[in-house]
């Protein structure tokens, strides 16, 4: 269930960031930003407010560490720049490279962590960024190919 549960989170985040991409089209980056954490902001609440949580969570705000703060700032700069990559790149190549800097950050994590390094999750992770670049590569020599049929 826990994996279904992470391919159905990693399909909301792609769908996300491309209807942020879209968004960001019709407004700016910074406005959609914005709008995209007030919704969320907005959503949460209403989650907060028909669950069971008591609000002895204000209390506790003041007691947690700095660092507790800042997934709500890296959220702000994964939006904010996933709306601007998502419409420069393929949306596949895009994802791609996101799972590579996750796998990289989970690297450096474990590591810290006293968890082992695993060489097959390397390898795997030069072997996304090996077809990531040679999807590109074919993307160009398509993209030069079919502007050579339109001049001729």
């Amino acid at each position: 269930m826990n994996y279904i549960i992470a391919i159905f989170i990693g399909f909301t985040i792609v769908t996300s960031m491309v209807q942020n991409a879209r968004l960001a089209n019709e407004i700016s980056n910074i406005q959609t930003t914005v709008l995209n954490f007030i919704t969320g902001l907005m959503g949460i609440s209403i989650m907060f407010l028909m669950s069971a949580t008591n609000l002895t969570i204000y209390a506790l705000a003041n007691k947690v560490p700095f660092f507790g703060y800042i997934g709500g700032a890296l959220a702000v700069i994964v939006v904010f720049t996933s709306t601007i990559i998502i419409r420069k790149v393929s949306i596949i190549a895009a994802s791609m490279l996101m799972y590579t800097g996750q796998m990289l950050a989970g690297f450096a994590i474990d590591y810290y962590r006293g968890i082992l390094f695993s060489p097959y999750k390397l390898i795997g992770c030069v072997l996304i960024i090996s077809g990531i670049y040679f999807n590109a590569y074919i993307d160009s020599k398509n993209a030069k190919n079919s502007i050579g049929d339109l001049v001729t």
